[in-house]
């Protein structure tokens, strides 16, 4: 595996660990609610639409939307079903990756 992919990886990890700890007083403020509840509203509201998503072993999955205008937003879905933006931000790039072909 790569160093890219291994970076990828280990923000999934972190992201997921943050998203999933108990809230603390200085954490933050998370917004949670059901999943349709969120990607309805970051569909309103921001036009944003899911551009990736990964699963994080059997503990959940962190899904990334995109707009055209660059806004971004990272939901983290738990096991029984909550959603959480866990991040959020513009001035979002898109790299087209190009697979690698070997043994061909």
């Amino acid at each position: 595996m790569s160093l890219r992919i291994y970076a990828l990886i280990a923000a999934a990890l972190a992201i997921f660990a943050w998203a999933t700890a108990p809230s603390r007083a200085n954490a933050g403020v998370r917004y949670c609610a059901e999943h349709d509840m969120i990607t309805d509203k970051l569909t309103a509201k921001y036009n944003e639409q899911r551009s990736g998503m990964g699963l994080v072993g059997s503990s959940g999955m962190v899904e990334l939307f995109t707009s055209e205008t660059g806004t971004w937003t990272i939901v983290v879905t738990q096991v029984d079903g909550t959603s959480c933006i866990v991040a959020a931000g513009n001035s979002w790039s898109q790299y087209n990756r190009r697979p690698k072909l070997s043994g061909l």
